[in-house]
């Protein structure tokens, strides 16, 4: 389970679900990471639905999919998809660890792009980058 402490820190319980994606970076300081999210209504009678991100085992943060995010209903449902972004800071150039968990039931993700500056304009955004090995 998440939760929060007195003092704003953000706690993960080791039974929470969460997935990983290792990636490569060529940058270090900031990113943007992108989320791709099915779009739904905030069921819980709540704040919306949130979920929270850890790169590299640091302190997870807290995402809202209907907070954080510009888009508006009628774009949502006309694409099918909600685009949530949350900031990302990197220690160093290479290869990461991504941890998505789960805090809110009913967000379904679709993609997740991390980005460093603007990127070329897509409609509903890149397609995946190429896994390059040795």
């Amino acid at each position: 389970m998440l939760g929060g402490n007195h003092c704003g820190h953000l706690h993960v319980a080791t039974e929470v679900p969460y997935l990983v994606y290792n990636f490569h970076s060529f940058n270090s300081g900031e990113l943007e990471i992108e989320f791709l999210l099915s779009p739904t209504l905030y069921f819980t009678n709540g704040e919306g639905l949130k979920f929270a991100i850890s790169v590299d085992n640091k302190e997870p943060q807290l995402v809202n999919m209907h907070s954080d995010t510009n888009d508006n209903w009628d774009t949502t449902v006309s694409n099918n998809v909600t685009s949530v972004n949350a900031k990302i800071n990197l220690d160093e150039p290479g290869n990461h660890t991504l941890k998505i968990y789960a805090f809110d039931h009913g967000i379904v993700l679709q993609k997740v792009i991390i980005k460093k500056g603007e990127i070329k304009p897509f409609y509903l955004r890149p397609l995946e980058s190429f896994k390059v090995t040795k």
